[in-house]
């Protein structure tokens, strides 16, 4: 039985740990004598549950890249080519803190960034290379400032996460922004432990529900960063504010270095939740704060670790976490479906991002997992048709994933 296993891991090129931790000991000697690389792999993963994550790291397990697809769906892909998104990227440049919009007019669809030398906010078509704009930014954000930002139809959202100074601004029909709301919020946010985060990682921390302001937020006295609550409700006429929203049990068991959620809008009253590293789906009402749905249990394990405080200036361990870490890198409702898309996990860094399309319906179950066989940025993804579309990490690629009833 223990030769089956070892051929098994073997063959399998992600690799799934779901045996004893004495017998993956005794399956890191045999690989030795087959390669040097294997383990160190497995090694790695004995020894990242110590410190302060023993009591908490799980085996670790990994879906096999095979499409669940049911019956009723039929898979539609193509492919676009987008070689004039990554000329003009590399042309203007990236603010990293500004992180990534997809802005939709009509029948148009733009990614939307803010440009290195932060005086401009970037629209490029993503299917017509002629179609390009400009915004200028020039006295309305700092240039050292970091930011959270959201658009709502043709109103952008920005809060500044170190002033906390809130502003909107409409995109008028020149692709020019005009200031029609502004506030200082510090009042509100303070005291000065708590902070919020910018979308240098992901894009979805912030909603507006009139006169609610919806972010995330951490606390910097806490030993994980975490809150009571995950979520801070600021009402951007009175300064009210309220905490809301509970961190999952398993957050407050060991440390959890991206520990926050994505939130996407799907109405009125409502937004779906997830947090990074945890498989549940919520729909919360914001103006009650109550999870009115959660989603039954995933038929997809993921590969999240707990991750050693004590290792932040240990290169080696933070490079090799962040390749065999997992992550929910999007959250999307379109078309009365919604599509997680998650990151997988990496052997090195020359191998390519893969990601996973996980799909629900309206009532929050799992309904068909699909693994797309390119090489693509889980984060620049949006909802396009009847699924996703997802650009490539070269940005030369758009690929299309539909997912149709029959």
């Amino acid at each position: 039985m223990l030769k089956q296993k070892i051929k098994f891991m073997w063959l399998n090129r992600r690799g799934v740990f779901n045996t004893p931790p004495i017998f993956q000991l005794g399956i890191s000697i045999v690989c030795f004598i087959k390669s040097n690389y294997h383990v160190f792999l497995i090694i790695f993963f004995l020894s990242s549950c110590t410190g302060e994550s023993k009591s908490c790291c799980k085996e670790l397990s990994q879906s096999l890249p095979i499409n669940k697809i049911p019956d009723s769906f039929k898979i539609d892909s193509n492919s676009i080519k987008t070689v004039h998104i990554d000329s003009i990227y590399n042309r203007t440049g990236l603010y990293a803190n500004f992180g990534f919009q997809f802005y939709t007019k009509g029948d148009k669809y733009y990614l939307v960034y803010l440009n290195s030398s932060k005086d401009n906010l970037i629209f490029i078509n993503l299917f017509d290379d002629k179609d390009y704009k400009m915004a200028s930014m020039k006295g309305l954000i700092e240039k050292q400032g970091k930011y959270t930002i959201k658009f709502n139809s043709d109103t952008l959202h920005i809060m500044d996460i170190d002033q906390f100074h809130y502003m909107q601004l409409k995109l008028l029909g020149d692709f020019s922004f005009e200031k029609i709301y502004e506030s200082g919020l510090s009042k509100a946010v303070r005291p000065k432990h708590l902070f919020l985060n910018s979308n240098l990682v992901v894009d979805k921390k912030l909603a507006f529900f009139n006169p609610y302001l919806i972010s995330f937020y951490g606390n910097y006295k806490t030993k994980n960063n975490m809150d009571s609550k995950a979520w801070i409700k600021v009402n951007i006429q009175t300064g009210e504010k309220e905490k809301f929203f509970n961190f999952p049990d398993e957050y407050r068991r060991c440390y959890q270095r991206d520990f926050y959620s994505l939130i996407e809008k799907i109405s009125d009253s409502s937004v779906l939740a997830i947090f990074r590293k945890y498989n549940k789906i919520y729909q919360v009402n914001i103006f009650s704060g109550i999870t009115t749905y959660s989603s039954p249990a995933f038929s997809f394990h993921s590969n999240y670790m707990c991750y050693d405080k004590l290792q932040d200036r240990n290169l080696a361990y933070t490079s090799k976490y962040d390749l065999l870490d997992e992550e929910n890198s999007n959250l999307i409702w379109a078309n009365d479906k919604i599509f997680l898309i998650k990151r997988l996990k990496r052997e090195n860094k020359k191998d390519p991002v893969k990601c996973a399309i996980l799909v629900f319906n309206k009532a929050l179950e799992h309904v068909a997992t699909y693994f797309p066989d390119k090489s693509i940025w889980p984060r620049l993804s949006f909802g396009y048709k009847d699924g996703v579309l997802i650009l490539s990490d070269s940005l030369t690629k758009a690929y299309y994933y539909g997912f149709k009833k029959n």
